[in-house]
């Protein structure tokens, strides 16, 4: 078990009056990035990219507030709300227990999922092998998981005001930042992390008035130059016990009540900051042990031969490869037309489209105006075209014979 503590950090905004929609603040002030925002529209699209041509994920209704973590013209990037999900290929997962996964390659694309559309072509962020996911679902080529660190979602700022002193919706899908378990630190400082821990404050010490004996007086003085010294050391090099011992015989005299109960007070403040120690250094063997076991696992899981899926003799379809132009655009997903080479007529017949994951070591120039078979690792129904028409996701393709050049296009 990893012993982390998440930690958001929404900074502090200096923004117009949350009245102002985003469009007549920018003349102004750019929208700052992770600030807070509030959805003013109705069923607002949140889409996978800053432009109205990237597909819509899900929509937000009036009300609902955001994560704002970075701004495009005309569009806020905004943490992935609850709800929202990621895509990544089932083929590069290892499922390692209830609802976990294990990345098992390196530079994975994560995209971003929706139930408002099947195209999933939108990058997210790029995972390592060995990084752990949150699986909250699957479709037949991929599995759905929490939106990883880095992923974000977008929305046009003409419906969305920032806004002050507020929460965050509860519970943005998102991974936030981690940092190391804290020690004992005051409330008022944030906890640093395992890279970059400073030495920590003293204990707060309370404020007295009306201790009777400038003897007590003097005493109390010196002890607390004492502890004010000992915390400008590293913490394994605290004396905590000798401050405890040198605060007891005042804690225990009854000459001074007053000078009596602060010692108290003291003493207890100083036996919480050892059990916090003690607390700490568990934690760091537990964190130990869990990398260690974590290493170990990896190196036993990389030795073993993953048996790829065997394929079937018969292919799934086949035909002429061709340039399919309604999917030339760079953005978007990257489709061939499979055409029937023996069709009659001014515009050759479709037999189907094939889908070339971008991951995929298939070269698609490879196969052009050629007559192919494709072997598909999954098949779904293509219902936006005048014509349904199937869209197979190609795990082989290979040459069949050639076909003349002046066969149409």
């Amino acid at each position: 078990m990893k012993t982390l503590i998440l930690l958001l950090c929404v900074l502090p905004l200096t923004a117009p009056p949350e009245q102002q929609p985003l469009e007549s603040q920018k003349a102004t002030q750019p929208t700052p990035a992770f600030a807070i925002g509030e959805v003013t529209g109705t069923e607002v699209n949140v889409r996978s990219g800053p432009s109205g041509n990237y597909y819509a994920v899900m929509r937000l209704s009036a009300g609902h507030r955001v994560v704002i973590v970075d701004r495009r013209p005309s569009w806020v990037a905004i943490a992935p709300p609850k709800g929202a999900y990621s895509l990544i290929a089932r083929e590069y997962i290892d499922p390692d227990g209830e609802n976990k996964g294990v990345v098992n390659g390196d530079r994975v694309w994560v995209r971003a999922g929706s139930d408002l559309s099947e195209q999933f072509y939108a990058k997210q962020v790029q995972l390592n092998e060995g990084r752990s996911v949150t699986i909250v679902g699957e479709t037949e080529t991929h599995y759905r998981i929490i939106p990883p660190k880095g992923a974000k979602l977008w929305i046009s700022e003409d419906y969305v005001r920032l806004i002050e002193d507020a929460d965050v919706e509860s519970g943005t899908a998102a991974e936030p930042a981690v940092a190391e378990a804290p020690a004992e630190r005051p409330a008022s400082t944030p906890p640093a992390t395992k890279a970059t821990q400073p030495t920590q404050s003293a204990p707060t010490a309370p404020k007295i008035t009306g201790i009777k004996s400038g003897n007590i007086q003097k005493r109390i003085e010196a002890i607390e130059s004492v502890l004010d010294k000992e915390f400008e050391k590293e913490r394994s090099e605290r004396d905590i016990p000798m401050l405890i011992k040198r605060f007891t015989p005042i804690a225990e005299q009854d000459d001074d009540t007053v000078a009596k109960h602060y010692a108290r007070y003291r003493i207890q403040q100083l036996e919480r900051v050892i059990q916090h120690a003690e607390t700490l250094k568990k934690l760091q063997v537990l964190d130990e042990q869990w990398t260690q076991s974590r290493h170990q696992f990896l190196k036993q899981r990389t030795s073993l031969h993953r048996a790829r899926p065997e394929l079937t003799r018969a292919f799934d379809v086949r035909g002429k490869f061709i340039i399919s132009a309604a999917y030339s655009n760079p953005v978007g997903p990257r489709r061939y037309r499979l055409i029937d080479p023996d069709s009659t007529g001014m515009i050759p017949r479709t037999i189907a489209y094939v889908e070339i994951d971008p991951q995929s070591e298939i070269d698609p120039q490879a196969f052009l105006g050629r007559y192919v078979g494709v072997r598909a690792r999954s098949r779904h129904l293509l219902e936006s075209t005048v014509d349904r028409m199937l869209v197979y996701i190609a795990a082989e393709i290979v040459i069949l014979e050639e076909v003349a050049e002046d066969a149409p296009q």
